[in-house]
């Protein structure tokens, strides 16, 4: 299923029917080339419950998913952001939870990891694998992009920076546009950024990969939890001369979308659903495959 995209028209049916939570995939006939771990809002504090969100039973929901991952073998696990509600303290018992995983784990960050002290912001950068915030990875003839929705946000960047001074000035523009995104835990990813994602489509048309990108918003238009610059990053990734997945959190009631060749899943956050929820995501050649656990639902889709 290839070709470029040529209009930016939403389809509310996904390139292939989601499979319900507690559901089989097909058994595929021959191994994946990749697997993947996939974690998202695992958003831990040492805080009672608000409504659905029970904090504190995120780490025993973390000690099962990671558990199951290993148990499945993977080759790297992404987590897509938010692996804590609030205070900086909160990333010890996450990290030695989430470092049990075998192998390596790419930390994609959230607006919730960012709510820490201002003096405590930069540590949370320092923790990003890339030095600008953002990187790619390739493995086989698959491209990886891991994004930072809040390298343009205003709440990454402690006031009186010039980062921060500059972020709110574009928040008061989409205030003033009223825009449903306009909110200053949401973010995006700037011009620069923009730019670089656009050079990372250029060489996997260049060299015919396939382009899974990571991020912790989804990218709907007009959505109230989208990235401030879903629309442009649609326009980018939609150049791709192949079908591209875009797997990202934040909305934890979770959703599959498909905006031209762009399929968004926007996978379950763990800290408000009541089982523990993860992913695998299985590479074909052809197709990938995401096999759901516990309440997050599994999915399969062509390139």
């Amino acid at each position: 299923m290839k070709g470029i995209c040529k209009h930016l028209t939403i389809i509310t049916i996904a390139l292939s029917p989601i499979i319900a939570a507690g559901q089989s995939l097909p058994v595929s006939k021959s191994p994946p080339l990749l697997k993947l771990g996939l974690l998202a809002d695992i958003q831990y504090c040492d805080y009672p419950a608000n409504g659905a969100r029970e904090y504190r039973k995120s780490l025993g929901k973390l000690d099962t998913a990671v558990k199951g991952i290993n148990a499945g073998q993977v080759d790297f696990t992404v987590e897509v952001g938010d692996m804590i509600d609030r205070d900086y303290a909160s990333f010890d018992p996450v990290l030695k939870g989430i470092n049990q995983l075998h192998n390596r784990w790419v930390f994609i960050p959230g607006n919730h990891d960012f709510n820490v002290a201002d003096s405590l912001k930069r540590s949370v950068w320092a923790m990003i694998p890339s030095k600008k915030g953002y990187s790619a990875d390739v493995a086989g003839n698959f491209r990886f992009l891991y994004l930072n929705g809040f390298e343009n946000s205003v709440i990454a960047w402690p006031p009186g920076t010039d980062e921060h001074k500059e972020n709110k000035e574009q928040l008061k523009k989409l205030e003033s546009e009223k825009a449903k995104n306009a909110s200053d835990w949401n973010g995006g990813l700037g011009k620069k950024q923009l730019e670089w994602v656009q050079k990372e489509v250029d060489k996997a048309n260049e060299l015919n990969q396939k382009l899974i990108v990571f991020g912790h918003q989804p990218i709907l238009p007009n959505g109230a939890h989208s990235m401030w610059d879903s629309d442009k990053l649609i326009k980018v990734l939609s150049s791709c001369h192949s079908n591209v997945l875009y797997i990202c959190g934040h909305f934890h009631a979770g959703g599959d979308h498909t905006i031209g060749n762009v399929r968004i899943l926007n996978l379950r956050g763990m800290v408000e659903w009541p089982n523990p929820s993860w992913g695998i995501l299985s590479l074909y050649p052809d197709h990938y495959e995401l096999k759901g656990y516990g309440d997050q639902w599994s999915a399969e889709g062509d390139w």
